[in-house]
């Protein structure tokens, strides 16, 4: 009976501890309602004057999306041209973790005249929120509907848009304007370059030369940007590209040493001569004997594979990547300069 009493007693304990013990269940995400502009309105019409590029043109303002559970959503404001449907869709701010934004009216013109606007002329665009939890997925993403929005331009100088890579190679100071990389499509992909003088150099990128605004280092060390990240350590000693994808927030940096080859160099297309970097100009220099005529051209390609090649598409001495080749016209010793700073690639030959 003492037995019987016992095993009875243990087994209501064990019921009465499962039973007190608190279940937790991870939120499930679920896309519910998207976003909804509620500032500016549908056909709201602005005028951008001339001096006034610091100013705010607007302040967009919108309501939270759901995605099921009190998420901490970050929103990014999009704009494509009106009747383009978003296909090049670029962010006109960087993403916030509020449901408001100032938009200056210098992004603004800078987009329209980017895109073939004149100034003076009225021009339609189109305006939505992107909503997104977490990194980026096929299934955490929700747009709002579009507000289409008529802004007249001011004519100006393209201006392209960028980020700051301060660090210890220049003295951790954002605003150096000589260490930036720049968005030519302004499709919020910026792309550029970086010599760092030392293994294991450490640096970040921000949104503005300054501490201020958005700065982005990487916590865990895999290739994917964090609000006020960790330091991001560079793989080797020498020139770095650096790619940034601001809208998923992904990043890559890749060593490169830069050659000349062609058939007008002394190995034809076989390989490369290297390209020494003259930290004076901040350029990669190279003085080679070129054989002139015909159809005798040379390239400039990264670690001896195509894989990362310049030429020239417009002969204007700006470079594309995967460009035509070259032509070389006469024979002679040159020297063959490769400027890979600013948003625009260069390249000079002189004769010597």
């Amino acid at each position: 009976m003492f037995k019987q009493t016992i095993l009875i007693a243990s087994l209501a304990l064990s019921i009465g501890f499962f039973a007190c013990e608190k279940q937790t269940f991870d939120p499930v995400l679920s896309l519910g309602d998207p976003a909804s502009i509620t500032a500016p309105t549908e056909g709201t019409a602005f005028v951008i004057a001339e001096g006034t590029e610091e100013e705010t043109m607007t302040t967009f303002t919108w309501t939270a999306a759901d995605f099921g559970f009190q998420a901490g959503a970050t929103y990014t404001v999009e704009v494509d041209l009106a009747g383009n449907n978003f296909a090049s869709a670029t962010p006109l701010v960087p993403a916030v973790n509020a449901t408001t934004a100032p938009v200056k009216n210098g992004t603004v013109n800078n987009y329209l005249i980017s895109r073939g606007g004149e100034g003076g002329v009225a021009q339609q665009i189109q305006v939505r929120i992107k909503a997104q939890v977490g990194r980026p997925a096929d299934n955490n993403v929700i747009f709002s509907a579009p507000v289409t929005l008529t802004v007249t331009p001011f004519e100006a100088e393209r201006v392209y848009p960028r980020l700051f890579v301060p660090g210890a190679y220049q003295g951790w100071n954002p605003g150096d304007e000589s260490t930036v990389i720049y968005s030519v499509p302004e499709n919020g992909i910026y792309d550029g370059y970086a010599f760092f003088p030392d293994p294991n150099t450490e640096f970040k990128f921000t949104d503005a030369p300054n501490w201020d605004n958005g700065n982005f280092g990487d916590n865990e060390g895999d290739g994917i940007l964090d609000d006020a990240g960790s330091n991001i350590v560079a793989p080797g000693q020498g020139m770095h590209r650096l790619n940034v994808n601001i809208n998923d927030r992904t990043y890559t940096v890749t060593p490169t040493s830069w050659g000349v080859i062609g058939s007008a160099t002394p190995t034809g297309w076989d390989s490369d001569t290297d390209m020494v970097y003259d930290p004076e100009n901040r350029t990669l220099t190279l003085t080679l004997d070129l054989v002139g005529g015909g159809d005798n051209a040379i390239k400039f390609r990264a670690n001896d594979a195509w894989d990362l090649d310049l030429g020239d598409n417009g002969a204007d001495l700006k470079m594309e990547y995967g460009g035509a080749n070259i032509p070389i016209t006469e024979s002679g010793n040159y020297t063959i300069e490769l400027n890979l700073n600013g948003p625009i690639y260069t390249y000079t030959l002189t004769r010597n």
